[in-house]
């Protein structure tokens, strides 16, 4: 893989949720960003990220979801975060941004 092919791929779903699954790091961050920066332009609210599929995430990754979680509550709405990977789950512990961001275990999970 070159450094132009994301190495991420975002499928939306019929109820709107975004599903993630991939890497999350500098080359493919600005992927998710683009996503991300249309709908909050398009109608501001809430957005569901699945990203049970995510296998590695950077700091790059933790930045934009930081920084998306603040935009979309500053409109009103809210990013949540539903079944994070244990890639992720494993650096929002570490960081404490498990405390921070809006995180949804699967279902099913206590």
């Amino acid at each position: 893989m070159n450094a132009e092919e994301a190495a991420i791929a975002i499928v939306e779903d019929d109820d709107g949720t975004l599903r993630v699954s991939g890497e999350l790091d500098a080359f493919s961050v600005p992927t998710l960003t683009s996503v991300l920066e249309q709908r909050a332009a398009s109608d501001g609210g809430s957005v569901v990220l699945d990203m049970a599929g995510v296998t590695f995430v950077d700091s790059s990754a933790l930045q934009a979801l930081v920084e998306f979680h603040q935009r979309f509550s500053e409109q009103g709405g809210a990013l949540l975060i539903a079944s994070p990977s244990p890639a992720l789950t494993r650096l929002l512990n570490i960081t404490g941004l498990d405390k921070h961001l809006n995180v949804a275990e699967p279902s099913g999970e206590e």
